[in-house]
């Protein structure tokens, strides 16, 4: 189904297919721009249609406004489309814009997010009216490159017909329970073999779980493994945040994979969001839910950066989750992974949170994770759409594979 453009609009109202019509009651079913107004209606069908949507309405609304329409990143561009049936929502689609670097080129990403299409949508507007949609999306890319990074089965299947590539080690995630027990298993065990080998198994879980007990009775919290003259600070987001600081040092230094293999850093063919302080202020610091993030930095004696991370603590679902957002550390410190990642364990537990989860970044960082402890999880599909074709002047830059390139994390998720 394709859309009729009408060149006298605005960018962001140039979009106006043939509306469906609706045989029994002469209804229109008709695709436009979202509008600030209707956020309420979104949220509607958004939770009668998708998980971790929050029934708390205002909470929501907060998030969206800053999500969309309070972005540094979209200009005039369209915030993303709705199929709208009078004043009723039936179909949505968010666009969300991030700012991109792919090698030394940067450009500006559209994610996909909030995709959802009612079965009112669909019997008003036609089966393939969630294509509507995404046609919409696309067709405002020819200089930007879309994503998606909350994808599923669906969202896989609709944007690989628009030369969207899936990045697969984006299905894997990784989870720890934030308990004295972990704590232990993590801080011990994930920098000496022997500990790990003791911990582990059915008799090696037994033996943690005695100790962590013990640990527990005891009050005593392991110590979080750091090497001496190091500083390790928590702290609310601000800015400039320590992540853009150490980002910005390590893009200006051209980091390269040879660095250290197992922490390649950044290099001429990475490809991710670009994590400058004007996207770091608006993604952390003016976030709605700021005071529930906070920013972990380690520092050696001379002051010098080695790696941060950024933590989001939720507080709202059934199930209380600590999320590691982002982190970055310097290639040649390997052992701040491990720093970096046994405090968040502990911020985790110290705030009551039931679990730490956090995605790799990249894929070369998977045994880490093994080493600390961490289980494993798979979504049903790889959360990372990328496109790729030639349409697409800025997707040119793209190297293959896509998978060994690119870097994702939890902060990307939207």
């Amino acid at each position: 189904m394709q859309p009729s453009i009408d060149n006298s609009k605005e960018p962001g109202e140039r979009l106006r297919p043939a509306p469906a019509q609706d045989e029994q009651t002469g209804d229109k079913v008709q695709l436009r721009p979202v509008r600030p107004e209707d956020a309420e209606r979104i949220h509607q069908l958004l939770f009668s249609m998708l998980p971790d949507v929050p029934c708390d309405r205002t909470r929501w609304l907060a998030r969206w406004r800053w999500q969309y329409w309070d972005n540094p990143f979209r200009l005039n561009r369209p915030a993303g489309w709705v199929l709208a049936r009078g004043r009723k929502i039936v179909g949505h689609l968010g666009a969300v814009h991030v700012p991109l670097r792919i090698g030394q080129d940067r450009c500006t990403g559209m994610i996909g997010a909030d995709y959802a299409v009612s079965a009112e949508g669909i019997q008003r507007g036609g089966a393939f009216a969630g294509l509507q949609l995404a046609q919409a999306l696309f067709k405002e890319s020819s200089d930007h490159i879309v994503l998606a990074t909350t994808a599923n089965e669906q969202t896989n299947a609709v944007f690989a017909r628009f030369g969207c590539h899936p990045v697969e080690w984006t299905r894997e995630f990784w989870r720890a329970p934030a308990t004295t027990t972990q704590m232990l298993r993590t801080c011990r065990g994930s920098s000496n073999r022997v500990v790990r080998r003791l911990l582990s198994g059915v008799s090696g879980s037994a033996l943690a779980g005695l100790l962590g007990y013990g640990c527990a009775i005891l009050r005593h919290q392991p110590a979080i493994p750091i090497q001496r003259g190091h500083r390790l600070e928590i702290s609310r987001p601000c800015s400039p945040c320590p992540l853009g600081l150490l980002y910005g040092q390590l893009i200006g230094q051209h980091m390269r994979p040879t660095d250290n293999q197992m922490c390649a850093g950044l290099w001429p063919a990475y490809c991710g969001i670009d994590r400058s302080q004007d996207y770091l202020d608006w993604r952390y610091v003016r976030n709605p839910e700021g005071e529930n993030i906070r920013c972990l930095s380690v520092s050696d004696s001379s002051g010098q950066l080695l790696g941060c991370a950024i933590v989001f603590l939720d507080m709202h679902g059934p199930r209380r989750i600590a999320v590691v957002e982002e982190v970055i550390v310097r290639p040649d410190r390997a052992e701040v992974w491990r720093t970096v990642f046994c405090a968040a364990l502990r911020l985790a537990w110290a705030h009551g949170m039931d679990y730490l989860v956090a995605t790799t970044g990249r894929d070369s960082l998977r045994g880490l994770f093994w080493e600390l402890g961490f289980q494993s999880r798979a979504r049903n599909a790889p959360a990372a759409l990328i496109m790729k074709t030639p349409e697409c002047r800025p997707s040119k830059a793209l190297r293959e594979p896509l998978g060994e390139h690119f870097e994702f994390s939890h902060g990307d998720m939207f």
